[in-house]
Order: structure tokens, then C-alpha cells, then sequence
């Protein structure tokens, strides 16, 4: 996809092919959907509260007589029918917080991405370095490119001399790349340092090699029909795991006890299912935790 390359200064500008995600018809929209209506939950403190007819002050006696008075029996001056009482069914202090997978955010920001540079809203900058830490000389670098409405601008970090220029004008917000999320739906402007990629003193993680009892991890391997097939066909074994493992954990004691190559691992917690004793009494048998894991093509387990 191509998008435009500004100078530092705004005066000229050039076309390049950038790697962005391409989406058809309406594939990722659900996610940036379910990723907008979490980010504004998580937003939401959730204290408001309100106070019941037990938890309002007052009214422990009886206002008058149930009988003889001629006036509607009442047994509380902090029932929710008098003023000043108890709300029903009032708000209380909850938590509105959502989780998304990490898989639906990255398919949602792409697909964000892809409309942005769709609707020619994505810019690219060479640089923010300003000659003269001036808001003046910012702001008209970004007329230049964006000449109206609301700009966001990303960089992977931002100097000293482009934040104090630029935090001043009302319509740009300046963005860390790092902390770039889906909502925010405004105009783009990348620094091309950004879309270059990590810089040269940036160092990858790399991938510690973990040392692990795997009699702590794995308990047995299944050996049923259904397992016996999906071996056979599809290079898959089942395994029983206790209940502190995880897919690291699996991944590394399969290896290191059989020899083989993990490619995938799926972790399934199975809550234990209503039974009756033989005395008759119902009892609830105890919670398991399974894992399925694919080798590699050629590798294999012997089941014995």
C-alpha cells in the first residue's frame, strides 16, 4: 500500500510501498468493534452507588398504628415510596472492565490501520525535528500536511525539542508508538524512524531456555479411541497435566521427555461433572486439566 513521505519541513512529498495489512470485504470490523466498546469500558471507574432501605439512616419505628388511623398502613419512614428513602434495584459500585484477546486487538488495529490508509488519512513524516523549538514553526509544519481537523501524531520516542512544540497546539496529540491502540481513530502522521522498524540499538528478545521437572507437569497420555485417531491421523496427543501447567510449561516437558518437536499446544480445563456415590450420595468429581499437543510433520510418540 502506498501512502505519502513528507519532508521534515512539509514542502515536499514523495509516494512509497508500505508493508500494511490488506482486509477484504468486512473481515477484522467485529473486532474493532469489541475493542472500542472495551476500551471505553475499562474507562469507566464504576463507582456510583446508591443507598437501599436497609442502608439509609432512620426509620427503625413504625410511623403510627397499623390500625385506626385511617391513613395507609406504613411500617417505615425510609420505605422506597416516602422521599428520603431507600432506591430499589439502585446502582452499586461494579467493575465494567472487558478482556480481548491479544489476537482480536492485532486483527482490530490492522484493520484500523487498513481504513485510515484507505481513506488517504495516514501521512508520513521523515523526521519532527524542528529547527527552532517554536510552536509557530510546528504548526505549520502540520498545516501542511493536515489542514484541517484532529491529528495524531506517532513516534518510537519523541525528542524533547518535538514535544515542547507541539504539546500547545489544541488539535495534535502527540502518541508513543508503544502505547498506539485501535481507538484512536484521528488523522496519522508517522515518523518514518516508526515505520522503519526498531532502531539499531534496539536488541530483540530473545527466548530463555527453560529447565523444567516434567513429572510436575505431565501426569498421563491418554490412550482412548478418540486420542488413538487423532494421533494416527493427525500427529496429536492428549495428555493429562496437573493443574499449574501451562503451554510453555507443556511445550518444554513433552520435548524434553519424548524428543520430539511441539508446534502447537491447547490447554482444556474440564470442570468435574455431577455423580452419585455408591451409597447414593451426589457427590462432584474433581476438576481436570488437559492438553493436546501437535508435533512436528515426521515426528512421533510411541504409545505403548
Amino acid at each position: 500500500m502506498k501512502l505519502k513521505i513528507f519532508t521534515s519541513d512539509a514542502t515536499k512529498s514523495s509516494e512509497k510501498e508500505f508493508n500494511l495489512p490488506v482486509f477484504e470485504g468486512s473481515r477484522g470490523l467485529q473486532a474493532v468493534k469489541e475493542v472500542v466498546v472495551a476500551h471505553r469500558a475499562n474507562a469507566r471507574q464504576g463507582t456510583r452507588s446508591t443507598k437501599t432501605r436497609g442502608e439509609v439512616s432512620g426509620g427503625g419505628k413504625k410511623p403510627w398504628a397499623q390500625k385506626g388511623t385511617g391513613r395507609a398502613r406504613a411500617g417505615s419512614i425510609r420505605s422506597p415510596l416516602w422521599s428520603g428513602g431507600g432506591v430499589v434495584f439502585g446502582p452499586k459500585p461494579r467493575d465494567f472492565s472487558k478482556k480481548i484477546n491479544g489476537k482480536v486487538k492485532t486483527l482490530a488495529f490492522g484493520r484500523a490501520l487498513f481504513d485510515r490508509a484507505t481513506a488517504g488519512d495516514i501521512s508520513v513524516i521523515e523526521n519532527f525535528a524542528p529547527k527552532q523549538t517554536k510552536t509557530k514553526l510546528m504548526g505549520q509544519v502540520i498545516a501542511r500536511i493536515a489542514p484541517k481537523g484532529k491529528v495524531l501524531i506517532v513516534d518510537a520516542p519523541f525528542t524533547t525539542e518535538a514535544q515542547r512544540a507541539a504539546r500547545n497546539l489544541d488539535r495534535v496529540t502527540l502518541q508513543d508508538a508503544s502505547k498506539l491502540n485501535t481507538p484512536r481513530s484521528r488523522r496519522l502522521q508517522l515518523d518514518r524512524c516508526f515505520q522503519q522498524g526498531p532502531r539499531a540499538d534496539h536488541r530483540p528478545r530473545q527466548r530463555r531456555s527453560v529447565m523444567i521437572n516434567a513429572e510436575q507437569i505431565l501426569k498421563t497420555i491418554r490412550l482412548t479411541e478418540k486420542s488413538n485417531k487423532l494421533s494416527s491421523n493427525y500427529g496429536q496427543y492428549t495428555f493429562e497435566v496437573y493443574p499449574g501447567a501451562n503451554k510453555h510449561t507443556v511445550r518444554a516437558a513433552v520435548e524434553q521427555t519424548f524428543k520430539v518437536t511441539v508446534t502447537r499446544v491447547n490447554i482444556q480445563n474440564r470442570k468435574g461433572k455431577p455423580k452419585r456415590s455408591r451409597q447414593g450420595r451426589p457427590i462432584t468429581a474433581s476438576d481436570s486439566k488437559r492438553a493436546i499437543v501437535t508435533l512436528k510433520a515426521g515426528d512421533k510418540i510411541e504409545l505403548t
